[in-house]
């Protein structure tokens, strides 16, 4: 997983020596390796934390969506561009789950209740977005709703072997 982590941090030096489109600073790699490192410690939690199948893929989802969403907002922007207060909606998506995951104490059932919260969390920013500025943005709230929610879905299944692994 680090290893991955390295190349997806070095692809863009790599690029930039051979295309003059790609303009990274210390920040944008100060940000990619903050957002990398992120899903390597997450990872690694979810290993320590569970070996079933569901709950490492459900952690892959969740953490890899959530680093894809804080960059592309940070980015970008999801609405206009990334200094757009709009944006700041989205943010609260990743914030809700981790809230949940630490509640919840990283438990396969609290965690699916964490990622119910951020399919919530998603439409109700998009809801917000919507009415507050006109912005459109369902196509990438139907994306990652459906991401966090088919994560949920995975941390109930784990939540399921967890429990029958300990029924006598």
């Amino acid at each position: 997983m680090w290893g991955a982590c390295a190349v997806a941090l070095l692809a863009p030096a790599v690029a930039m020596i051979f295309s003059s489109e790609v303009n990274w600073g210390p920040e944008d790699f100060t940000l990619a390796a903050i957002l990398l490192g992120t899903i390597g410690i997450g990872y690694e939690m979810a290993v320590r934390a569970s070996s079933s199948r569901a709950y490492l893929f459900a952690c892959l989802l969740a953490i890899v969506g959530c680093v894809v969403l804080i960059a592309g907002n940070a980015a970008v922007g999801i609405v206009g561009n990334e200094s757009n207060p709009m944006n700041q909606w989205f943010m609260l998506v990743p914030l809700s789950g981790l809230i949940g995951a630490l509640w919840s104490r990283f438990e396969p059932a609290g965690m699916s209740r964490a990622l119910v919260a951020m399919t919530t969390a998603q439409v109700l920013a998009s809801v917000m977005v919507f009415v507050l500025s006109g912005a459109y943005t369902f196509v990438l709230m139907c994306v990652f709703a459906a991401l966090w929610a088919w994560a949920a879905k995975l941390f109930s299944a784990a939540a399921a072997e967890h429990a029958a692994s300990r029924a006598p």
